[in-house]
């Protein structure tokens, strides 16, 4: 951690560290691995139900046409690094 009273100083700083990266010993997190996880617990019917009404079995059951879809992101992060605002 990098700790200065303005960003140019926390700049410079960072410039003069030097790291060495170790991988974690559990091994490669990406989108990919991710996205098949969440997909696994989905179709396994795991997760959360936040609102829930209906019978959606017996309507399975009795439907004569079932339509799936499974719609996906990759995954991102929405925050910046630094706060980008007066705190």
């Amino acid at each position: 951690a990098v700790v200065a009273r303005s960003w140019w100083q926390a700049q410079q700083a960072v410039l003069g560290l030097k790291v060495d990266w170790v991988a974690p010993a559990s091994g490669k997190l990406d989108t990919k691995i991710i996205a098949e996880a969440l997909e696994t617990v989905a179709r396994r019917g795991g997760g959360k139900t936040f609102f829930s009404a209906g019978n959606v079995k017996d309507a399975e059951t009795f439907s004569a046409t079932t339509v799936e879809s499974l719609y996906s992101a990759p995954y991102l992060a929405h925050a910046t690094l630094e706060p980008m605002n007066c705190t």
